[in-house]
């Protein structure tokens, strides 16, 4: 068995607290952190050439720390969640755009810090596989997690959908994406119909997994540089396989992963913890030999 913990990594943060808070981890048992160095504040944790980031290099301090300590590091980021005022500004063309044609920067779903880059577009992908290349290039971390990489949810979990007073029986176009140029272009090609013209349910489902290869091909292609390195990389997912793509397109069964970390946040899903044991065993059943954890 396997323990880990995420770890927030503040702008202003200082070297003596995360050592001591490192520690601290080890000694209550944990194996591995996984350390935040790139979040949607968009300013990087550690020294980087390419992103504004904090004065002090706060991942080389966490890799000391982690072989000090006895601690397996990942360096952990915000993927495609990208509430940065700097990219939004240099690239609004990066992000998504729903069914009724705005874009996340005009009108973000459900909450202001729901801006999302588009998975499809060759601009926000180069711009995070720099970002996971400098990492493994310059650190000697031992690997890469993957957060938010996902869709915004087109359908939230029951507890939420409660808190913001919505009904999603079914899929609503202003919680849809992303039906960007570049997504109904690339599926037009592929399938001779513009997404937004779309009927029947089997063709709708062809629109649902394009969007999930989507996701798929950017894990893939940062799981190249990453094990180009001999590391391993790893993904936060939401709770079982049919749930993350039914809310937010992910399949991740079908990602070339070492590790899944499924968010069995069973509140959220207002399931007792018995369901914490139904869905592990669900994202068992599918993973079967793809992933290894």
């Amino acid at each position: 068995m396997r323990t880990a913990i995420w770890y927030g990594m503040r702008p202003e943060l200082r070297a003596e607290e995360l050592k001591r808070d490192l520690s601290q981890v080890r000694e209550a048992g944990i194996e591995q952190v996984l350390v935040y160095v790139y979040q949607e504040d968009g300013i990087a944790r550690y020294a980087s050439r390419i992103l504004p980031s904090t004065n002090t290099d706060m991942l080389a301090i966490a890799v000391e720390a982690g072989y000090k300590y006895g601690l397996k590091v990942q360096a952990a980021l915000v993927t495609l969640k990208c509430p940065s005022k700097r990219v939004m500004e240099g690239h609004p063309d990066w992000y998504m755009v729903n069914m009724q044609g705005i874009s996340c920067i005009e009108a973000s779903p459900y909450i202001e810090g729901y801006r999302w880059l588009c998975p499809s577009r060759e601009g926000p992908k180069r711009y995070l596989m720099e970002i996971v290349e400098e990492i493994v290039s310059g650190y000697d971390v031992d690997g890469i997690h993957l957060d938010y990489i996902r869709y915004p949810d087109v359908i939230l979990p029951e507890a939420h959908r409660k808190r913001y007073g919505l009904v999603q029986d079914v899929e609503l176009p202003q919680y849809d994406y992303c039906y960007c140029e570049v997504c109904r272009r690339l599926f037009q090609e592929g399938e001779g119909v513009d997404p937004l013209e779309l009927k029947d349910a089997e063709a709708l489902e062809r629109w649902r997994r394009f969007r999930y290869e989507r996701l798929r091909l950017l894990v893939e292609d940062i799981g190249t540089i990453v094990r180009r390195r001999g590391e391993v990389l790893s993904a936060a997912v939401f709770a079982t396989p049919e749930l993350s793509r039914r809310y937010v397109r992910q399949d991740w069964p079908a990602w070339p992963l070492d590790m899944a970390m499924p968010m069995i946040y069973q509140k959220s899903y207002e399931k007792g913890l018995p369901w914490i044991r139904t869905a592990v065993e669900e994202g068992v059943r599918e993973v079967g030999g793809g992933s290894r954890s």
